[in-house]
Formats: C-alpha cells, sequence, structure tokens
C-alpha cells in the first residue's frame, strides 16, 4: 500500500481514539446517564494509549515486540480485535515475525512492569519484502512484468501505481510505464515471483515522436520505406502495436506517427494512406495544443493558434488516440477539416 494510504490510515486511526479519549474525559467531569459511549471503532471505550513495534515473536495468543537488548515488550492479544491495511476484518493469524503492528492498549487496571500489555485492536502494516529503487531495463507487456537491476517484478490487478508528474504523464498500468524511468518500487514475495504492491515514478523518460510524410517504396514484415517528398528515403520500423489504417499500398502516400529512438530510428506507432488528389491537402491539417476536455464525439483542445480560441475536434470511430493521452497533456493531432469547417481527428497522439 502506497506510504500516503498509510499515513492517512493511522491518522484517522488515531483521530478516532483521541476523539473517544476526550469524550471520557469530559464524562468524568460532567457524567450524564444518558451520555452513550462514543465507539468509534467499534470495541467499546479506548483509552488512547498505544504500542507499535516489529514483532518478534508470536506465541499462542502473545506477541512478543523486538526490542534490541532491552526488557521483552509482550502484548496479550487474547481480546483484540485485528485489522491490516487491505482489510477491516483480520485475525491472530495476520501476525508473522516481522511485520509492524499498532497495538491499542487497555489501561484499566494499569498496565504493571512485567505483566503483557493488555490489546484492544491491533493494526498490523505487512512490511514490504522487497523495495527497490532504479531505472526501468526493460518491460514485457506479454508477460506482465519489468526488468530493474537485472530483477524481473511483475505486477497484478492488486498493483498500484503513482507518479510524480500527475499532470503531466498519468501512471494507471504497466501500459504508462517505459524502459529509461526512475521507479521506486515495494513488492512482495509470491511463490516463485516478485509481485509489485506500489509502483512510483520518480523520473519519467521523455519519449520523441514525430510525424514523417512520403509515398510507400515498400513494406516488409518489421520494417517499411518511404520515399519522402523532400527527397531521399526513410526506414520505418513496424511491429504487433502499429496501426495500419486505410489498407496502403506501395506508392500510396502516407502520413506516419513515430516513437524516435536511439540513433534516430523509427518506430511506427501508426501508419495512414492519405487520400491522393485535390483533398489531400485537407487531410493534412495538423494542430497541437492541451486537452481541455474528452467526449465521445468531441474533445476540446487548448491551441496555440493566433486568435487564443480553443480548437473543437471531432472524435469518429475511425479516430486513432495514442498512448491514451488525458486532460492536461499536450497533443498532435492529424485531421481533416471539411467544407462547414468542421475538424475531424484521423490520430490524435499525446505529445511529449
Amino acid at each position: 500500500m502506497p506510504r500516503k494510504a498509510v499515513s492517512l490510515l493511522t491518522f484517522l486511526i488515531l483521530a478516532s481514539t483521541l476523539t473517544v479519549s476526550a469524550d471520557s474525559r469530559r464524562r468524568a467531569v460532567n457524567p450524564s446517564s444518558s451520555a452513550q459511549q462514543n465507539d468509534a471503532l467499534g470495541i467499546g471505550h479506548i483509552s488512547g494509549a498505544a504500542v507499535s513495534g516489529t514483532v518478534a515473536a508470536v506465541s499462542g495468543t502473545t506477541i512478543v515486540l523486538n526490542s534490541g537488548g532491552a526488557s521483552p515488550i509482550v502484548v496479550d492479544a487474547s481480546s483484540a480485535r485485528f485489522a491490516t491495511l487491505q482489510s477491516a476484518t483480520a485475525s491472530l493469524e495476520n501476525v508473522e515475525p516481522g511485520a509492524r503492528i499498532i497495538a491499542f492498549i487497555s489501561t484499566s487496571p494499569a498496565p504493571q512492569p512485567g505483566v503483557p500489555l493488555r490489546a484492544q485492536w491491533i493494526l498490523v502494516e505487512s512490511a514490504a519484502d522487497l523495495n527497490v529503487t532504479a531505472t526501468i531495463d526493460s518491460i514485457n507487456s506479454g508477460a506482465s512484468s519489468f526488468m530493474v537491476l537485472g530483477i524481473s517484478i511483475h505486477v497484478d490487478g492488486n498493483t498500484t501505481y503513482s507518479t510524480a508528474f500527475p499532470t503531466f504523464a498519468p501512471v494507471t498500468s504497466l501500459a504508462d510505464l517505459a524502459p529509461g524511468q526512475v521507479v521506486a518500487v515495494s513488492a512482495s514475495f509470491a511463490g516463485s515471483l516478485i509481485v509489485a504492491d506500489h509502483i512510483h515514478v520518480l523520473a519519467p523518460q521523455m519519449q520523441q515522436y514525430t510525424m514523417l510524410s512520403g509515398n510507400v517504396k515498400s513494406i516488409g514484415s518489421t520494417s517499411w520505406t518511404l520515399t519522402r517528398r523532400e527527397g531521399g528515403d526513410v526506414d520505418v520500423r513496424v511491429d504487433a502495436n502499429t496501426r495500419i489504417i486505410g489498407e496502403p499500398r506501395v506508392g500510396d502516400p502516407v502520413q506516419v506517427m513515430a516513437k524516435v529512438g536511439e540513433g534516430g530510428t523509427y518506430l511506427a506507432v501508426a501508419i495512414m494512406r492519405l487520400p491522393e488528389g485535390p483533398s489531400m491537402p485537407d487531410v493534412r491539417v495538423e494542430a497541437r495544443g492541451t486537452v481541455k476536455s474528452i467526449g465521445p464525439t468531441e474533445w476540446i483542445v487548448a491551441s496555440s493558434r493566433a486568435d487564443g480560441t480553443d480548437l473543437r475536434v471531432r472524435i469518429t470511430s475511425e479516430t486513432l488516440i495514442y498512448p491514451n493521452p488525458r486532460i492536461g497533456d499536450r497533443v498532435i493531432i492529424i485531421g481533416r477539416r471539411d467544407s462547414s469547417g468542421t475538424f475531424t481527428a484521423l490520430l490524435i497522439g499525446r505529445w511529449f
């Protein structure tokens, strides 16, 4: 669980405890026969006293906390209720050596030296089995895993994500991660796998994209060659994720959105056949701006046009949107403007 969630939960627990304690003190001064016990946690009167630490051993209903070389700190959990950070219902079975716990202690009667502390409620904070901070080396989408420091880390439906740059590049899944990003990972061991509990992107890699135009010279299984209008040929790699639009053939004019790799190589995200003839200039309208709103049939983009007005972009079932741009992201749009002035997007790409 993310550290922020842990801190918030602990704050709410302590706030509830202090509220109960304060109400109890008020009743001691001014008792009322009609007053009802404020039982925020559902376990009766809470003194507000608590002890937290790392579990050294569990024997029966007795929990021993790590106290270094000092006298053992022993907690009697025979009458306690339990919870974890994931569930409000837990049991003593969730308490294992190495885990951290917060135990709320009964103070009536007052605890005595050498006598186990009687716990009313115990929150089990299971520490991560592994914490890693490093650069992502590679990603294997098919295996739902990525590599850091040569360590293979898997993700599943319980993995959570966060980033220091939420408005720039939201991160919600493995698909939003990229080689070169610096991440802090907390993970658990699951059999032979290491599974990420939480992934926090500390520094994003700035993936560069470019637009290429030209006529198809050749079509291969792993690369296409274009003859550019300004002269010269350029090779563009394709893979299983490349979107081919309009069934382009050799000789056809195309527009390509591509990722720029090391050494100036290109990997096509989309290859779109352009119509030939007088209508072609209308299709190749390009616009850049920041997404202000996203609807099923229309997006509003704050463009950099001279008049300062927003751009209304029509969306159809043929519009290619990549890679999942969101409100606040900068985008580039390739589209067609018809005689009525309606701008229909053929391709919308997040622009880093």
